[in-house]
């Protein structure tokens, strides 16, 4: 991966309310940004799925020569 690429990485949690944490980073692994999102009471799955879309809306309109989204969970 080269830096004209990021990396999407999303983990989801449960306990009382799901949640979210997103980091973005270029290819090289240099740190872009990174946030937390609550989501109330829904599945880790489902979590995940707004994590990608909202790191994806976050990058859209940057232009890398791509995108690798890795996200943990086992649902």
């Amino acid at each position: 991966m080269t830096e004209n690429w990021i990396n999407l990485c999303i983990d989801g949690a449960v306990k009382a309310m799901t949640r979210t944490a997103t980091f973005l980073r270029f290819g090289n692994g240099d740190w872009i940004m990174g946030y937390n999102r609550s989501f109330g009471n829904c599945s880790v799955f489902y979590v995940e799925l707004w994590g990608i879309l909202d790191g994806l809306t976050l990058i859209q309109d940057k232009l890398f020569e791509g995108v690798m989204i890795e996200a943990d969970s086992l649902e």
